[in-house]
């Protein structure tokens, strides 16, 4: 164990130090390239040095934003179909490593800035819903390439429309405290008004007689 974990240790310092022109042409490589497993072993460096539940989750969506421009680069490029398949695969794979984060995250919300949670949820949405578009428009060009792909993209827009439903659900039940606790406020005082005005027309009545 301590033989694997000095080997990570001196892979990450070549990659971040002496090796940083190396990590620089990996992290630029797309599945294309011959340096592409340097970069995702990099990133795979990175996760394990990531402790905090927010900065994982943005490294994470870091990722799936490169993994999104080295599919376009793929399909500017036009490579053959395997190598886009590839990339493909490669997003897909890394959408559902986003995804499990941002869940986790919303799953321990209430330790978390409330703003930067937003941003992360506003951040995945868009990216989601530009590879879904980016699917439709590789089905089109590579027939059943993307299906499976798209697929996933599409049921990440569901998830994210039911954390959003679930939030929006939550605030309004709270709402819904607040209101019955005012109204049983309003019953009491209505009530202690009501039972204050009947003993003094009691005492007024008795007075007159």
């Amino acid at each position: 164990m301590k033989k694997v974990l000095s080997i990570v240790l001196v892979l990450a310092i070549l990659l971040v130090g002496g090796g940083g022109l190396l990590a620089t042409s990996a992290n630029a490589s797309t599945p294309a390239d011959p340096l592409y497993p340097v970069d995702l072993f990099a990133e795979k460096i990175q996760r394990a040095f990531t402790f905090d539940l927010l900065a994982a989750t943005e490294l994470e969506q870091n990722i799936l934003e490169e993994r999104a421009a080295e599919l376009e680069s793929l399909m500017v490029e036009e490579v053959d179909e395997e190598v886009l398949g590839e990339a493909v695969d490669q997003l897909d794979q890394q959408r559902v490593r986003t995804e499990t984060k941002i869940l986790k995250l919303y799953n321990e919300e209430n330790n978390y800035d409330t703003e930067k949670m937003e941003l992360v949820r506003n951040r995945y949405e868009i990216a989601v819903q530009t590879q879904v578009k980016k699917m439709e428009q590789i089905q089109n060009q590579y027939e059943n390439l993307a299906e499976e792909a798209k697929k996933g993209f599409e049921g990440s827009a569901e998830t994210l429309n039911t954390l959003e439903t679930d939030k929006s659900g939550a605030g309004n039940q709270e709402n819904d405290d607040d209101d019955t606790g005012d109204g049983i406020k309003n019953k009491e005082n209505n009530s202690d008004e009501d039972s204050g005005n009947e003993p003094s027309g009691t005492a007024n009545k008795t007075g007159n007689n």
